[in-house]
């Protein structure tokens, strides 16, 4: 699970420099904020690992897309 969630942070960082040199940074932020959000709320009720494993890598790929987009902005 970690390992998956550091896969998908890797991804979200170089994905997130051409995000947000091609989008508006503060609603490219807003959607990282609220997709992250979602995932989180998700891990309560996942009932399978790889379906765990899946849900933190993409929370991992929003943090690192909203870590890209902090330090940028």
């Amino acid at each position: 699970i970690f390992t998956a969630r550091s896969v998908g942070y890797l991804i979200g960082s170089i994905v997130g420099g051409p995000l947000f040199d091609r989008f508006d940074g503060n609603k490219l932020l807003f959607v990282g904020l609220i997709l992250t959000s979602i995932g989180i709320s998700l891990i309560p009720i996942v009932k399978y690992l790889w379906l765990l494993a899946v849900i933190s890598s993409f929370i991992g790929f929003t943090m690192g897309l909203l870590d890209t987009g902090g330090n940028v902005r």
